[in-house]
């Protein structure tokens, strides 16, 4: 990870003529780019980078006048519920029966 650069990233999207950029801070399946205590599933703790990327990633794209946007995916694949709501034949496999109303309510 010594060679990512994110001011060289921010350097070519300003050289490029982008008056934006948009990082997906987190995805579906729950992975976070930023520290954070709501879960352990984050770029701090998961990976050799170690370090809260979209701190890095707004700060850089700020300093050069440059607009930023964050996409963060609400579904979280990993979460139990998520086949509850999504599959038709989550019963079986779940241990309320696929109850999609208490599905929601947890």
């Amino acid at each position: 990870m010594e060679r990512f650069d994110m001011d060289r990233w921010a350097d070519l999207f300003a050289e490029s003529g982008a008056k934006n950029a948009v990082l997906t801070a987190r995805h579906a399946m729950g992975f976070a780019l930023w520290d954070t205590a709501v879960d352990d599933r984050l770029i701090a703790t998961m990976s050799p980078y170690g370090k809260d990327l979209a701190a890095l990633w707004c700060g850089a794209l700020r300093e050069r006048g440059l607009k930023v946007g964050l996409y963060f995916g609400h579904r979280d694949w990993g979460d139990k519920d998520f086949n509850t709501e999504m599959r038709p034949n989550a019963a079986e496999r779940e241990p309320d029966g696929g109850n999609r109303q208490a599905a929601w309510e947890r």
